[in-house]
């Protein structure tokens, strides 16, 4: 005989089973969608559809139109289809760009010192921190946890303005981290041996390039 605890198993790996499939069923749905409204789309794996379709909850018309979005943006911005290798390395040589370690969940994480890459005054300031929305728009559910440690006036007082804008699935993922309680905030999420030296912790940071 079932105990409750069986039945309670197989109803929680009927649901998951049940979500796969209609996640896989609206993959192809959105599929015949963008390729009908830009041929490009024939390029992109199943897995990226599945990205814009989680960050709209499911929902085809919204991630199609966030997708479409998405192309049309790559196109412009790297209009070649890919970065050169100079500006990479250009970008490489600043020393703005780690790779430590991962966090408690095993995901891998980056340290980016924004100092050196992010003006901190003026409508400059605000024009940069916009680029969070590059980040929600054409990169979703790539993004786990955005700590923000150190941070200065100018940029609190952007974040509010452009909190509004800002998809609420992407502002529960920013943590602004206080000075005060830095070490201990960080450690909730990373291990001693992962944390950075600079933020109380034993990781040596290793620059991208070296990674």
């Amino acid at each position: 005989m079932e105990t409750d605890k069986e039945k309670q198993s197989e109803e929680v790996a009927m649901d998951v089973l049940d979500g796969t499939e209609m996640e896989k069923n609206k993959v192809g749905l959105m599929r015949v969608r963008v390729e009908a409204q830009d041929p490009t789309a024939k390029a992109v794996d199943d897995l990226m559809i599945r990205r814009f379709l989680r960050a709209r909850n499911l929902d085809i018309e919204k991630a199609s139109t966030l997708f479409l979005k998405y192309l049309k943006w790559k196109r412009e911005f790297v209009p070649n289809g890919f970065i050169c290798k100079s500006e990479i390395e250009d970008e490489l040589a600043q020393l703005k760009a780690y790779l430590p370690g991962h966090d408690k969940l095993g995901r891998p994480y980056s340290v980016i010192l924004a100092r050196k890459h992010i003006p901190v005054t003026g409508q400059e300031g605000l024009e940069q921190f916009k680029r969070i929305s590059i980040m929600q728009d054409y990169y979703p559910e790539r993004l786990g946890k955005l700590f923000l440690v150190h941070v200065p006036y100018v940029f609190a007082a952007a974040w509010k303005l452009i909190y509004p804008f800002i998809d609420k699935k992407t502002r529960e993922k920013v943590v602004f981290v206080d000075d005060k309680s830095m070490r201990s905030t960080l450690l909730e999420h990373f291990s001693e041996d992962q944390l950075p030296e600079i933020y109380g912790g034993k990781k040596q940071l290793l620059p991208m390039q070296d990674a």
